[in-house]
């Protein structure tokens, strides 16, 4: 990975060490953490995927619960939002293919 260079989409690679048989990486601070959680984050309430949970039957012992939400969470993201991550993500994917860099997901 420090041979891949610098790039704008690309997280860089700061370093590594060992601890105990297990090689941890050092990586730049992304301050909105992974892509995929901060999709999930801008997804404006109510907008669950269909099927991934069950409500119960009986609601009558439920309260009403308040939600707080950040400022950062009230602007849901736009048509427009979501087409420049898929630009960002394949401008670094391309990088990635031209430095001829594999990434293999390992079986678990």
């Amino acid at each position: 990975m420090r041979m891949v260079g610098k790039h704008v989409n690309i997280i860089s690679f700061l370093g590594c060490c060992t601890k105990g048989g297990q090689v941890m990486l050092i990586v730049e601070y992304a301050k909105y953490g992974n892509l995929r959680d901060y999709l999930r984050r801008k997804r404006p309430p109510g907008h669950a995927l269909p099927g991934l949970y069950e409500s119960p039957s009986d609601t009558d012992n439920y309260e009403q619960e308040t939600i707080i939400i950040d400022d950062d969470y009230i602007r849901s993201l736009t048509t427009i939002d979501l087409i420049l991550f898929c630009l960002q993500v394949a401008s670094g994917m391309e990088y990635l293919h031209s430095k001829k860099v594999n990434i293999k997901k390992e079986k678990q």
